[in-house]
């Protein structure tokens, strides 16, 4: 009797670990790994409410993402970050506020199409200034890994 309650809780163990695996299996099946770049702040309706909006544009192809840098607006700088799936989030910026990143991984592109001789500053976790981008409205390649923040102008 008392190997049969063994076997009984050992058959139990057992079933219990299948199912665990079983449901577990699905999870680690998907490797793909949602990205979703950010910036904080954002201003889509304009700052306080009112004046120029910024703007984001995900899911973008290669080719979509290279049109709006050459596209990007007079007066704005304009960001563009990998999803991790081969789209491209894009991101056109107004105000002059420095900003902080999320999800920024990898390589990516800006341009900076402000007036009055504006320079874009990319920092890292320090503040320490990881590159500039020149208002001459040329897109340049960016290594997003070591940014932390953004000051647009």
């Amino acid at each position: 009797m008392l190997q049969l309650r063994r076997f009984r809780v050992l058959a139990i163990a057992a079933a219990a670990a299948a199912l665990l695996t079983t449901a577990a299996s699905p999870a680690r099946a998907d490797t793909t790994l949602e990205v979703r770049p950010g910036l904080s702040p954002f201003w889509p309706d304009g700052k306080n409410g009112s004046g120029p909006r910024e703007y984001v544009t995900r899911n973008l192809s290669t080719e979509s993402r290279n049109l709006y840098l050459r596209s990007c607006k007079s007066g704005y700088s304009c960001y563009a970050v990998g999803e991790g799936d081969g789209q491209h989030t894009f991101f056109e910026l107004y105000y002059c506020d420095s900003r902080s990143v999320t999800n920024f991984l990898g390589r990516g592109a800006a341009v900076n199409h402000q007036t009055d001789d504006a320079v874009a500053y990319l920092r890292n976790s320090g503040s320490v200034t990881q590159q500039e981008i020149a208002p001459d409205n040329v897109p340049v390649s960016v290594d997003w890994d070591p940014i932390w923040y953004i000051h647009p102008c």
